[in-house]
C-alpha cells in the first residue's frame, strides 16, 4: 500500500514522547488517582506525568510555568 504526502502527516514530539507512552504503560496515572482523589481541574496522577516528564527532561522549568512547557506535549 503506497501515501501520497496528502494522506501522510508527520509531527516531532521528541524524546517525551516515549516517556508519555512508558508512563501509560505502567498506569502510573491510574494507580495515583485511585489512592489519591482530589476534585480538581487536574488530576493527582496527570500532576505526577508531568512532573516526571518535566525532571527527565533536565531543565529547570518552575511549577508555575508548566502551562507554557506542557503546551506541546504528548500529554
Amino acid at each position: 500500500m503506497k501515501f501520497n504526502a496528502a494522506q501522510v502527516k508527520t509531527e516531532f514530539l521528541g524524546h517525551l514522547a516515549l516517556l508519555t507512552a512508558i508512563i501509560e504503560r505502567l498506569g502510573i496515572v491510574e494507580k495515583v488517582n485511585a489512592r489519591i482523589s482530589v476534585c480538581a481541574k487536574v488530576s493527582m496522577g496527570t500532576r505526577l506525568a508531568a512532573m516526571i516528564l518535566n525532571g527527565l527532561e533536565f531543565i529547570d522549568h518552575r511549577l508555575y510555568l508548566f502551562p507554557e512547557f506542557l503546551k506541546d506535549k504528548p500529554l
